[in-house]
């Protein structure tokens, strides 16, 4: 790889990260299933769970006086048993929760 292209890469995913936020996408079938996530401390996170137990029984924690969004979108128990700690957060949005069976079945969430 060319240093040209190297530093190019570098400098659009500092951008991507300042732009979007901390992201974490489980997408598939049981990527971040029984795992922990912790949001950075510096900016706002979102994680997105789409797929069969894509975060059933993961811990989820939001970081303090940062937006933390959790993405429940499709997929039979993909966040079944998630325990989402945002008690500190400066918000909290969960969205997604039907049409899937099971989809957020036994959350825990703290706020």
């Amino acid at each position: 790889m060319s240093p040209r292209l190297l530093v190019f890469s570098w400098i659009a995913s500092i951008l991507i990260v300042e732009i979007y936020g901390d992201t974490h996408d489980c997408t598939a079938d049981n990527p971040c299933g029984g795992q922990n996530i912790t949001c950075a401390s510096s900016q706002s996170c979102t994680v997105s769970c789409n797929g069969v137990n894509a975060c059933r029984n993961t811990n989820i924690e939001c970081a303090s006086g940062q937006d933390c969004t959790v993405n429940c979108i499709d997929g039979d128990s993909a966040c079944r048993y998630t325990r989402i700690r945002g008690r500190h957060a400066k918000e909290l949005w969960l969205t997604g929760c039907q049409d899937s069976q099971y989809l957020c079945y036994s959350m825990f969430i703290y706020c």
